[in-house]
């Protein structure tokens, strides 16, 4: 709902909040980047994953419902890449572990990306697997969080 209208680009061009994605789309045209890889939230409560590999001319979305992709992301994925390059990807879908619950989606689609780009380094969770490879993917997220951070201060009140 956040994302410009499809093939209104006026807000797009000048609003501060699209910066990332403009400067993001012009690192993709200009080969300085090759591929863009991200989770998209969709319907309100669910996250997909999205790959678009510039290189290969690839565009690749996994669901861990299996469901086919999201018309209206889809068609904003396209007038992205139409945006920025103009190139043409060929649709492929993402192999992810299947959810077997209804809050799983966001992990197994973090857990998807990494295997796509590291399928050694980041094997997909087992199906069977689900409950403790959310609870891996939380820790990794509170390990970086925390390596991150360099000191705590504490606050006192008088």
């Amino acid at each position: 709902k956040e994302m410009v209208r499809i093939g209104d680009n006026s807000d797009y061009e000048v609003n501060r909040k699209w910066r990332h994605l403009r400067a993001v789309g012009e690192d993709l045209a200009s080969g300085r980047k090759d591929v863009l890889a991200g989770l998209a939230h969709i319907n309100g409560n669910h996250w997909v994953l999205i790959v678009a590999d510039f290189r290969r001319k690839k565009l690749a979305v996994g669901d861990t419902n299996g469901g086919t992709p999201d018309s209206v992301l889809m068609a904003v994925l396209d007038w992205y890449i139409n945006t920025h390059s103009g190139d043409q990807l060929t649709f492929q879908k993402l192999v992810t572990t299947r959810q077997n619950d209804t809050v799983s989606c966001g992990p197994l689609s973090f857990n998807a990306i990494a295997h796509h780009c590291d399928p050694v380094g980041f094997p997909l969770i087992k199906k069977d697997q689900v409950r403790e490879g959310r609870i891996k993917f939380l820790h990794m997220i509170v390990d970086a969080h925390l390596n991150k951070v360099r000191t705590f201060t504490a606050i006192t009140y008088e």
